[in-house]
């Protein structure tokens, strides 16, 4: 016989962890019964930490996102709930800032007005932004667009693209700004300049991680959600048994039930579980799509470290044809990361700028890591540590139109079928958190 629940939730990742935690929340007084069905052996998507144990010491190696942003507040509000505070830390004073990489040599992005970033005439440029027109077509536009027309194109190339690649591994070309940054579309049409506004009330961008890594978050969530939690559990298939009724069949060849049903799972990974009775529905969710990425973690004894480390890390802009994207400068971000004498660093590679490199195997992205490092910081010695994580077809692309195709996407669902996470809403921690709530207060309203 099949096991019912009130709400299935296919996806373990943020979004669904989130979602479930609200739902429980939401309805404690009707105890909504649901599940969690989670494809691989952990729960938490790409927030993962590995600790790993060496002859130097320990490591704390994050394998997706190592921080969130506290300008969206619902990541910090959820770590307040989950009495976690203590638990937070921010980025090292120290480590204040970061590098760009022009004409092959690294160089501070601050002091702004004296950093050799962008030139004279580029700050000049940035800084007649006040008095450029704002757009008056509402259709969306991509982020290279509004970059160049707001702020020139020095600016993008050295600060926006840069930025964003290393955000969303996506070609800002192509990259909407409906989808990723409607914030600054909201200022623009209200304030007219961004940089006024900014000057005016704007909050420095914050970020905060845990103690003991992401993972932190994601562990929380498990012990403290009641309803069923199921790992190495994959969809085989998912039938429309009547309206508002749902069958899910998993892998092991069990059958779960449930009258309401939620996919937090990537939107490809969506499509081949539908029925082949909803064809557009499925060709809607293929057509959006996604990038592959990696990093690799590679640590060295501080007395091989000939230069000094600036900052947080170095982003790379396209324009300087590099083999990788960015490098974190993890021991110097956050306390904790790498055994004292040893210097750990985040090396990225791949997205829209580099995807054949994700053909390459480990040994010769170490290689080539390693090439880069030795050119852009003079580091010549072998690593102490060298660990690769590939994020296959792991980066959702927010193309120009993204927006719309989402909301088509949701008008199309069956009733009880619900869509969140990742792929249609909002990339980051605190957005895949906001969409669990948001969607937790939908499924609840329905029932």
């Amino acid at each position: 016989m099949p096991q019912r629940y009130d709400v299935c939730i296919v996806g373990g990742g943020i979004t669904g962890l989130a979602a479930a935690y609200y739902l429980e929340r939401i309805s404690r007084q009707s105890s909504v019964s649901y599940a969690i069905l989670e494809a691989s052996a952990a729960f938490g998507g790409k927030i993962q930490t590995d600790q790993l144990r060496t002859p130097d010491g320990e490591f704390l190696l994050e394998k997706g996102p190592d921080s969130f942003l506290t300008q969206k507040p619902w990541a910090l509000q959820l770590a307040k709930a989950l009495c976690l505070e203590e638990e937070l830390i921010p980025i090292n004073a120290d480590a204040r800032g970061f590098c760009v990489l022009k004409r092959g040599r690294p160089q501070p992005i601050l002091p702004f007005l004296l950093s050799p970033v962008i030139s004279p005439l580029g700050k000049l440029r940035m800084g007649l932004e006040p008095f450029v027109p704002h757009r008056k077509d509402i259709s969306d536009e991509s982020v290279a667009q509004f970059a160049r027309r707001r702020l020139g194109q020095e600016a993008f190339d050295y600060l926006a693209e840069p930025l964003m690649s290393g955000i969303f591994s996506a070609d800002p070309e192509q990259q909407s700004m409906q989808a990723t940054f409607p914030r600054f579309l909201d200022i623009e049409r209200q304030h007219k300049s961004l940089l006024l506004r900014m000057r005016r009330g704007g909050q420095d961008p914050s970020f905060l991680s845990y103690r003991n890594g992401m993972g932190t978050l994601v562990k929380t969530l498990v012990k403290t959600l009641q309803g069923r939690q199921t790992s190495s559990c994959g969809v085989e298939m998912i039938s429309l048994l009547a309206p508002n009724k749902f069958q899910v069949l998993l892998k092991s060849g069990e059958r779960v039930e449930c009258s309401r049903l939620l996919l937090t799972v990537p939107a490809a990974s969506a499509a081949t579980m539908l029925p082949a009775n909803y064809p557009a529905l499925r060709t809607k969710l293929q057509e959006l799509r996604t990038t592959s990425s990696g990093c690799i973690y590679l640590s060295f004894a501080n007395h091989d470290i000939r230069r000094v480390l600036t900052g947080t890390g170095l982003v790379i802009p396209r324009v300087e044809r590099r083999a990788i994207n960015a490098i974190t400068y993890v021991s110097s971000k956050f306390p904790g990361r790498a055994p004292e004498g040893q210097t750990l660093l985040r090396v990225f590679f791949g997205g829209s700028r580099n995807p054949k490199i994700m053909h390459q195997n480990d040994e010769a992205i170490a290689q080539i890591a390693l090439q880069e490092l030795e050119s852009l910081l003079g580091i010549a010695a072998r690593p102490s540590l060298s660990q690769v994580y590939r994020y296959q077809n792991g980066n959702p692309q927010y193309d120009v139109g993204h927006v719309a195709k989402s909301e088509a996407l949701m008008r199309a669902l069956p009733d009880g079928l619900f869509l969140a996470g990742s792929s249609y809403r909002g990339g980051g921690i605190p957005d895949c958190i906001y969409e669990g709530q948001r969607i937790a207060e939908k499924i609840n309203a329905s029932l």
